[in-house]
């Protein structure tokens, strides 16, 4: 291990690659984070509601709201504000298909789509394992994680290759990224193969390994959502190991730190709720009622304030005004191989500290106002900051931010930590730098409070 990471930082970042090892859908990353928090103190949320209460709420178990209301929190104190950090839970993979069987010369395969905007020339070639859950025919739903290599996506000899396909790697989505699970003939006969294709939708050794994990029959199991994903574990690399090279940092990094700062956080939170949302179907357009489009934050919000307020009326966006949303996704830090491609004077570099997005066509939620927020509470923390945003001639990844921002009327702004091969099916970024990442979003629970009554436009609205 790397002798330069400090202790806190080499305990933290080890206990985030168990995470990363223990995921490989959005229902693992809710599932896990869920054990976390019941271990820190929070229960489910259901309907019952008091201060200095920690709670949580998941939604198709795929996304997670976690919340501690301040001991002091008062609707009516212009000091009680909703301090939250949103991320998401998904992550571009290849996801199987309802109808899933194909053979093909020999082989049998697995039909699937691509999930979100991957860099798909990195999934030929691996070892692929499968993460999802799979729903019974009395509609219970059972986690299913296989871990070893059972399927592998094949590349093209180079003797195959046509001249032209020598300078650049292209490849048809639809038919060359279906991956090889056996050979046909272990599934015996063309009429036995037919005859299950007419039963069951899952290739036969695939239902077979869910079954043996779940403990199901074959004809138990009714629909499923499964997701492919590497099966080489995520580990320190580097020559100093003080690198992380990993799937899934995209944005299981902003989920873990969010969440874990939460829970440090509600141990001195005394007058807001501070909150974590982390929604799933970010890479797909947010478009559901998982998604940070849907009204989930809006509502869960109103019917806390509902019971904290008690007989009293309050202004639910008079509320928001004076309170704050972090948007935490992952950072495209500068490529030592590609430097043109950042702007030359916002190159987000490896333990640089927490990044800053801003993006003036609103890609990202930042504006002046939320950055001196955040600005201020770095310089408090002594945390470093840097900043990023694009060329004029290059195009701007998206997040939650804008769209939060847009749902509650609340002041946001976007932050994360640079990593490499973002949407890679491995990605890698500084090993430290998920620590600090946790050790900002703390420090903004804590902080947000001390700033925001310094804004001149809360005193002009007299919130």
């Amino acid at each position: 291990m790397n002798s330069q990471m400090k202790p806190a930082h080499k305990d933290f970042t080890e206990k985030f690659l168990n995470y990363l090892n223990s995921t490989g859908s959005p229902y693992h990353t809710v599932n896990e984070m869920v054990e976390v928090l019941k271990k820190s103190g929070f229960v489910r949320y259901n309907g019952d509601l008091k201060k200095d209460g920690k709670y949580y709420l998941t939604f198709n178990y795929s996304t997670l709201l976690a919340f501690h209301i301040g001991p002091d929190f008062d609707l009516n104190n212009q000091r009680s504000t909703a301090v939250i950090a949103g991320a998401h839970t998904d992550s571009p993979c290849l996801r199987i298909r309802p109808n899933s069987i194909t053979h093909n010369e020999g082989f049998t395969q697995l039909s699937v789509s691509t999930y979100g905007g991957g860099l798909w020339h990195t999934w030929f070639d691996r070892g692929l394992g499968v993460a999802g859950k799979v729903v019974t025919t009395n509609c219970r739903e059972k986690l299913i994680r296989i871990q070893e290599p059972i399927c592998i996506i094949p590349n093209l000899a180079i003797h195959l290759q046509l001249g032209e396909e020598h300078k650049s790697f292209t490849f048809d989505k639809e038919f060359h990224l279906q991956p090889i699970i056996s050979c046909a003939t272990h599934d015996s006969s063309l009429e036995d193969q037919n005859n299950f294709k007419q039963v069951y939708t899952l290739p036969k050794e695939l239902l077979n390994k869910i079954c043996d994990q779940t403990e199901l029959q074959p004809n138990e199991v009714l629909s499923y959502d499964l997701c492919l994903m590497d099966s080489v574990p995520s580990r320190f690399a580097g020559v100093n190991e003080e690198f992380i090279d990993s799937p899934r940092l995209d944005n299981l990094g902003g989920t873990y730190s969010c969440f874990h700062a939460l829970i440090l956080a509600s141990e001195n939170n005394k007058h807001d709720i501070i909150m974590v949302a982390s929604f799933d179907h970010e890479e797909v357009g947010s478009k559901s009622y998982t998604g940070s489009q849907s009204d989930i934050l809006r509502q869960v919000l109103t019917e806390l304030l509902s019971k904290l307020a008690e007989a009293e009326t309050f202004s639910f966006q008079h509320f928001m005004y004076r309170s704050m949303f972090l948007s935490v996704d992952m950072a495209h830090g500068v490529h030592p191989n590609y430097p043109e491609r950042h702007q030359k004077d916002h190159k987000p570099v490896f333990k640089g500290g927490i990044v800053l997005k801003h993006n003036f066509n609103q890609s990202y939620s930042t504006d002046c106002t939320t950055a001196s927020y955040l600005k201020a509470i770095a310089q408090k923390a002594n945390i470093p900051l840097q900043e990023f945003l694009v060329k004029n001639n290059s195009p701007c990844g998206g997040t939650i931010g804008p769209i939060v921002a847009c749902k509650l009327g609340i002041r946001t702004a976007d932050i994360g930590v640079p990593m490499l091969a973002m949407h890679s099916i491995r990605e890698f970024m500084a090993a430290d730098d998920i620590y600090i990442l946790m050790d900002f979003i703390k420090s903004y629970f804590k902080l947000w409070g001390e700033f925001k009554g310094q804004s001149l436009l809360l005193d002009d609205l007299h919130i």
